[in-house]
């Protein structure tokens, strides 16, 4: 069995080490325990079928009341919320007016639900426009920004852009345009900004056109994959800090979630090492025990990044996660996958830290937009009492901002006097020559990340 831990979703919180312990010393108890145990069960059944549903409508109550608005489960079992207007009311009930009115009156409830396990899906209203999306984030809910890219990368970006000539994702000041569909290919399995120390806690995706066959973007619940973990994979994760080779620094392998105390786990698989070890995990899941995932043929990664999964003992000396426990770490993930589909329109909010994703294969004409708010120290994500010194030790030393982090990577691409001088001294002909032969060809501006073997003094 792949975890000896019961499936009691979201049961369990920081003592997770125990827990497990308790779980097989009660096998000795033997069957007077089981049958107690059962028979106490029993008797509580009766109490949680009339109090759950009080719970619902409690839940229910807690949004302001709209007579335009309908809030409702996506009953897919991914714990969605959909936000979407009546059908039959007035023929306005769809404005954009009338949802960011709604938005401003429950900032609490949606910061409350968007970090929390499942998250919010704005369906049938009229968005149209990523401005309109960016303008409901940030003003009507009230998420703050997170770091923001220099205006010289942006202007490059737009330039580039205008002129046919993008460097893969363009970037505006509040969002960037979403990989496009490709047939029968998966994207490399992430979170956002996971090769820093720094990340966006907010998660969105602004459907403006949505993809002509599948296309689905799935989520991986790292919550239940925790629980999906062996003992053994699991302890090695909690008593180890793991290394970002990209920021130099030493995070936790298990993630501590603010507001829910869940246990999470990293993800960052853009690298020619990983991408080989998602598509045979994903593979062996999809055989096992997912047969209603889609088929996927590669997992394309062509960048310069070469990184494993390294692990970082409480006295600094680093060691690599064996491709077994890979596979298992990956497949615990896999298992969880929700596919999320998309119509005109959508606006979907989720949590950076419970939840990883990905493209699905799928066709064109997908256009979707990527926004990002607020922002965390993912290194300050550990249990103080029991997190390994070297985590402990790698929340206090200084790491590269998000946006230094993602600039960075991209060597003379990411240099601001560079970008500024092309930018605005290269005519449009010249521009474009440069962008076909350096940019937009897809490798020209990455800078290799050198692999470094040294340990880490504390």
């Amino acid at each position: 069995p792949v975890s000896i831990v019961p499936k009691f979703p979201y049961s369990f919180r920081r003592s997770k080490v125990d827990f497990r312990a308790a779980v097989m010393k009660a096998r000795n108890f033997g069957l007077t325990t089981a049958t107690l145990a059962w028979m106490f069960g029993l008797l509580l059944l009766g109490t949680c079928s009339m109090t759950s549903a009080t719970d619902e409508a409690d839940d229910t109550n807690s949004w302001t009341a709209s007579s335009q608005v309908k809030v409702y489960p996506s009953g897919l079992g991914d714990n969605v919320t959909i936000v979407s207007p009546l059908e039959g009311e007035s023929p306005t009930n769809s404005s954009l007016t009338l949802l960011q009115e709604w938005c401003r009156e429950n900032r609490q409830e949606i910061r409350k639900l968007v970090f929390s396990p499942g998250g919010l899906l704005l369906r049938g209203w009229d968005l149209e426009e990523v401005q309109q999306a960016e303008h409901l984030l940030f003003e009507a809910m009230g998420f703050d920004h997170m770091e923001l890219f220099p205006q010289t990368f942006i202007d490059f970006n737009l330039r580039a852009q205008r002129l046919g000539v993008s460097p893969g994702l363009t970037q505006n000041k509040l969002s960037r345009d979403a990989p496009k569909a490709s047939k029968g290919t998966m994207q490399c399995p992430h979170v956002e900004y996971g090769i820093g120390a720094y990340r966006p806690r907010v998660v969105g995706f602004f459907v403006e056109r949505p993809p002509a066959v599948d296309g689905t973007t799935a989520r991986v619940f790292f919550p239940e994959a925790v629980e999906r973990l062996s003992p053994e994979l699991y302890q090695l994760l909690a008593e180890n800090g793991w290394w970002n080779p990209v920021a130099r620094v030493v995070q936790p392998s298990i993630l501590l979630h603010p507001e829910t105390g869940l246990f999470n786990l990293q993800l960052n698989t853009f690298s020619q090492k990983l991408a080989p070890v998602t598509l045979e995990a994903y593979r062996h899941v999809r055989a096992t025990i997912r047969p209603d995932l889609p088929e996927v043929l590669d997992v394309p990664y062509d960048g310069d990044f070469n990184y494993g999964i390294e692990l970082v003992r409480p006295n600094g000396t680093k060691f690599e996660l064996s491709h077994e426990y890979q596979l298992e770490l990956f497949s615990a993930m896999f298992a969880t996958i929700r596919l999320q589909s998309w119509e005109k329109g959508d606006m979907m909010l989720f949590d950076n830290i419970l939840y990883g994703h990905f493209r699905m294969p799928g066709e064109q004409t997908r256009k979707l937009h990527a926004l990002f708010a607020e922002e965390i120290d993912t290194r300050t994500l550990h249990d103080t009492a029991t997190a390994p010194a070297c985590v402990k030790q790698g929340a206090t030393t200084p790491a590269p901002g998000s946006v230094e982090t993602m600039l960075d990577q991209l060597g003379m691409g990411g240099n601001i006097y560079v970008l500024w001088t092309i930018t605005n001294l290269l005519p449009d002909s010249v521009f474009q020559f440069a962008g076909h032969y350096l940019w937009a060809t897809g490798g020209g501006w990455a800078a290799p990340i050198k692999e470094q073997g040294e340990d880490i003094e504390f």
